[in-house]
């Protein structure tokens, strides 16, 4: 059963407050779109996105996930992403499509999309696809992705190719509304796309947090070395690294010079 929930504060107002200016930033120099692992950030600034994870992590959306999957989440850094939405630039908007992408099966996986400004109103957030009545044939929609994944074809669909797939009277889209710091909790199994909204006016920063049973990894990370983000016994913030080969535990200093070093 897919899982959507909208949870307020999954960044406390102060986290907001203090991200809003390093995401703004970042995003300006970078272009756009990075990861919490990016070798582009600063020492300083990275300092910054580590305690953006560790605010995340002690919020109410890690209790999200432990209900549904009974272990506490690592936060995947190397593909938690923030990403800057220009007012009216279609060409940065990203049709239809699901997370499947980062998971790339059914292990345990949740996304929290968090914006750092207030959306839905004039500032673009999500358009969530919903089924009107009976639920939406997925494995139909499996089966195209994974027919277009061989042939080496986009992954997002358009409107029009949702209705030949599910019908058009089968499904609606749904607009996102909320205020900075909720969050938007779904797994690797809902349909979503940028926002189309003609009002806007403003553009918006997301941070796309997600999270992993690292004890049971999705295939993609699983495959790769990648960046995590954990609590401690004590509640502070645990980074490593893990790979094929297994776990290294890293300081903060490590994270800075090792992140270099897989670029």
């Amino acid at each position: 059963m897919p899982v959507f929930k909208v949870t307020r504060d999954a960044l406390p107002a102060t986290t907001v407050i203090d991200a809003a200016p390093l995401i703004e930033a970042l995003a300006a120099r970078i272009g756009g779109k990075f990861s919490f692992d990016t070798a582009r950030a600063t020492p300083s600034e990275r300092r910054g996105l580590f305690s953006i994870a560790h605010a995340f992590l002690k919020g109410p959306v890690p209790d999200i996930f432990r209900s549904l999957h009974g272990v506490s989440p690592s936060l995947c850094l190397s593909i938690t992403t923030v990403r800057r939405q220009k007012a009216q630039d279609s060409a940065q908007m990203v049709d239809w499509h699901l997370d499947l992408n980062f998971a790339g099966d059914m292990s345990p996986f949740l996304v929290s999309w968090t914006a750092i400004e207030d959306v839905g109103v004039d500032c673009a957030a999500l358009d969530i696809c919903v089924p009107n009545g009976a639920p939406l044939r997925l494995q139909t929609l499996l089966d195209e992705i994974k027919q277009r994944t061989d042939q080496q074809r986009r992954l997002s669909f358009h409107s029009d190719e949702l209705d030949q797939l599910f019908g058009k009277d089968a499904w609606s889209s749904k607009p996102l509304v909320a205020p900075a710091g909720s969050g938007a909790v779904f797994d690797q199994w809902i349909m979503h796309r940028t926002q189309v909204l003609e009002a806007a006016t403003r553009d918006r920063h997301s941070i796309e947090f997600r999270m992993v049973d690292i004890g049971n990894l999705p295939i993609y990370p699983k495959s790769n070395s990648a960046f995590y983000a954990t609590l401690d016994a004590g509640g502070e913030l645990d980074l490593f690294i893990q790979g094929p080969s297994g776990r290294v535990d890293l300081t903060a200093q490590q994270f800075d010079s090792v992140v270099g070093l897989n670029r």
